[in-house]
């Protein structure tokens, strides 16, 4: 069992694997830059790298997921990692 304090529900991409043979990859990863003030103050613990950038910072170094098709309930998420 994880503590649920413990528990990100942001951090998902670990659970993006690389599609099998016959399979296409149908999300992305994207870098993207967003300002902080774009977040509620109390998303930042979901966020650890947050605390390492100081404090003048305004923006903040992020890699988004893009769906490439639409993605059906229970879908399994697919990525070309090479």
């Amino acid at each position: 069992m994880v503590d649920p304090s413990f528990i990100n529900p942001y951090a998902l991409g670990h659970m993006i694997n690389h599609p099998p043979p016959g399979e296409e990859e149908n999300v992305c990863f994207s870098e993207m830059y967003i300002e902080k003030k774009f977040f509620p103050s109390y998303y930042f613990r979901y966020m650890p790298y947050v605390n390492s950038f100081e404090a003048k910072e305004k923006r903040l170094r992020v890699f988004g997921i893009i769906a490439l098709k639409k993605i059906r309930n229970n879908e399994e998420l697919f990525v070309n990692y090479l």
